[in-house]
């Protein structure tokens, strides 16, 4: 009897945490936003394209046409996550200067990204680095990158922990070096 009470609550807290899950992945889509499309219950915006310019009227687009505002946190590519990353392709370390893509904008996280192998620019305070994406992090918020100890150094100390970053991907109309 115990037992089978036991598997009932693990099974109904495991339900309520995929509920839990799956209202915090579902971005509110406003009015007028027709470069979205959808992924299962995930709602992810288009790259802009290079030939135009886009905003985004989401809450935490910047102003500035091809940034976006986030979190940036890091993580070590050999034990969290797998050497080779969602990306694929060579293996990669701390020393690596690469990023996590948050998974809103990674896509399907069983398929390797249209952005795998994007140079992208970020910034904290005045300070500015280039990494590429190699992998997906599927805890990380909209818009946030999550980087290896090699590229989050080069904007602030580890023991900040999580810094308010601004990115864009190099190469779209208002993202220079």
């Amino acid at each position: 009897m115990l037992c089978k009470s036991m598997v009932l609550l693990l099974t109904l807290c495991l339900w309520m945490m995929t509920i839990l899950m799956t209202a915090q992945a579902r971005p509110v889509q406003k009015k007028g936003q027709s470069d979205k499309k959808t992924n299962g219950d995930v709602s992810i915006k288009k790259k802009p394209q290079k030939a135009e310019q886009q905003s985004d009227d989401q809450g935490e687009h910047d102003g500035d046409d091809d940034y976006y505002s986030g979190s940036g946190t890091f993580f070590d590519p050999v034990s969290q996550g797998g050497a080779e990353g969602a990306c694929g392709g060579k293996k990669e370390s701390s020393s690596s200067d690469i990023v996590a893509l948050n998974s809103a904008q990674y896509g399907p996280m069983n398929k390797k990204s249209r952005f795998c192998g994007e140079k992208v620019l970020i910034e904290y305070g005045n300070k500015k680095t280039v990494a590429t994406v190699q992998d997906a992090c599927p805890g990380c918020k909209e818009k946030s990158l999550d980087m290896t100890p090699s590229v989050f150094n080069k904007l602030a100390d580890a023991k900040t922990g999580v810094i308010p970053i601004k990115w864009c991907f190099l190469g779209d109309k208002n993202c220079k070096q």
